[in-house]
């Protein structure tokens, strides 16, 4: 329950600082959990090592990760906001939408949009903006206890976006592309070979993430778009829509699947090689450690 009591308190002083304070003392708060909370900034520097390419080490790796801490303190300053904005209010925080013609070309199949990104930048922000243009269902992770995840999923609904609880997802999402609508996925959860997954190649090394993006292509022809919004010097935002994947069928369900997936997870390194610092993944993403880089 003190979740609950303690995002009540977030966003009263949400609606009281002003903007400024709140990003300074976001900046404060990150630093000092990079400093002091180990396992997880450990886990950001191997990740950040990976998409730099360089040693864990190297000052520049740090410095993305640090930046990751930051962000995504900076990220929750403004989701503890949203109650207080209106649509038009985040509508106004976007400085750039680039490739909603391709969000436009996929959606005149009439089959729906699967709409996938990671944690990254902001994706209420994001959620949001896709929302004013086109109806928008997000599979979202359900929180405990009740009051909470009934606080966050309704910090979301009011800006346009349906919210469809992970468990059970699966019949409300085949009902939402059959309107046509656009399905928005989260799917950089690296998953251990003994819990399924799919087997991908993220940035030179292998991992395995949740493959229902690919399946879910698969069973309906809609169309999956790779998608991002980061945050800029100032404090605006920028939206990306990748080109559109049609996720193709052989007949090998299991080669089709790996193929597909490894299609996706491509678009997604592109955009993440954008803004490093703004990829929230604070847990081990690769299970193996990587060879020494010189």
């Amino acid at each position: 329950m003190w979740q609950y009591w303690g995002m009540r308190v977030a966003q009263r002083l949400a609606a009281t600082l002003p903007n400024p304070a709140q990003y300074r003392l976001a900046v404060l708060v990150g630093e000092l959990i990079f400093h002091l909370w180990r396992d997880k900034s450990r886990a950001t520097l191997e990740n950040a090592a990976q998409v730099l390419n360089l040693p864990p080490g190297d000052r520049r790796v740090r410095t993305v990760a640090r930046q990751c801490f930051h962000n995504y303190a900076k990220y929750l300053v403004e989701f503890f906001q949203l109650p207080f904005r209106t649509s038009a209010d985040l509508q106004a925080k976007v400085s750039q939408l680039i490739g909603w013609e391709h969000v436009e070309a996929a959606l005149a199949r009439g089959q729906g949009v699967i709409y996938v990104t990671v944690h990254f930048g902001n994706w209420d922000v994001g959620g949001s903006v896709v929302a004013a243009r086109h109806p928008m269902s997000v599979v979202a992770e359900t929180f405990q206890p009740a009051r909470l995840d009934a606080l966050v999923q309704e910090t979301r609904t009011a800006h346009g976006m349906t919210t469809i609880p992970l468990e059970n997802a699966l019949r409300k999402v085949l009902r939402a592309l059959r309107r046509n609508e656009v399905v928005a996925l989260v799917i950089d959860r690296p998953v251990h070979e003994r819990e399924g997954g799919v087997p991908v190649r993220l940035f030179g090394r292998d991992t395995r993430w949740p493959g229902g993006a690919a399946v879910l292509a698969m069973k309906t022809d809609a169309m999956v778009l790779a998608g991002g919004c980061w945050r800029n010097p100032d404090n605006t935002y920028s939206i990306m829509a990748a080109p559109p994947i049609r996720c193709e069928t052989t007949g090998d369900r299991d080669g089709d699947l790996r193929r597909n997936m490894q299609r996706i997870v491509e678009s997604l390194e592109q955009i993440i090689r954008r803004h490093p610092d703004q990829w929230y993944m604070f847990r081990p993403m690769w299970p193996v450690p990587a060879a020494s880089r010189t």
